[in-house]
């Protein structure tokens, strides 16, 4: 290796009770023998799955957040032994489906308290209904409404735990963040994070 390839190459180092610590919990697959740490056989396709999609991305030239955040969870999916997904499912290289998811999700980001229908995302991302929903599941391996869904129940969940429960009430907030049915809103909640919409609220601040 000359000095330019050197300089241009990183070195991460984790320290080994780190890895003892949460080896398990991320790598079932990991075992450690004498400090050093082993990983359990791995399909080869798997690996060539993945060798071919690190080598589109640095074709392509351009590595965005998103790009690496899929290349990590891919990278940890083998690691923890999921079966192979194929190869046409997540394309990091594909850049108008994850054009296309990016877009989408970005309009739910903006939108999320207010009605948001399929056909605004059609409109927003310039595709048609299949392709959103393809594109946004196979990116994101949600669908739009799943994560709209999602997303709305995250942010009443902060509003209710920042909530004064003398000053703030369960039906304001989750209407403030899109939901426009109590009952329901509330059985997501539940279902979501193991507790009542109140009894989030009535938590000590």
């Amino acid at each position: 290796m000359n000095p330019e390839e050197e300089a241009a190459c990183y070195t991460l180092i984790v320290p080994e009770s780190v890895i003892v610590a949460s080896g398990q919990a991320l790598f079932p697959r990991m075992r450690m023998n004498g400090g050093l740490a082993s990983i359990l056989a791995v399909p080869s396709s798997g690996w060539s799955t993945l060798h071919g999609e690190v080598t589109g991305l640095l074709r392509n030239g351009r590595v965005s957040p998103e790009d690496l955040s899929h290349l990590l969870s891919r990278f940890l999916g083998l690691m923890a032994g999921e079966p192979e997904r194929r190869h046409e499912e997540v394309s990091l290289g594909n850049r108008s489906t994850a054009h296309v998811a990016r877009c989408a999700q970005e309009y739910i980001e903006d939108h999320y308290p207010h009605t948001i229908r399929l056909e605004d995302l059609c409109r927003y991302t310039g595709v048609s209904l299949r392709t959103l929903q393809r594109s946004f599941s196979r990116y994101y391996q949600v669908s739009p409404v799943e994560y709209l869904r999602a997303r709305r129940l995250h942010a009443a969940r902060q509003a209710l735990l920042r909530g004064n429960p003398s000053q703030h009430k369960v039906s304001r907030i989750a209407l403030e963040n899109g939901f426009t049915h109590l009952g329901r809103f509330s059985v997501c909640y539940r279902k979501h994070f193991g507790e009542s919409p109140k009894e989030s609220l009535a938590r000590d601040k």
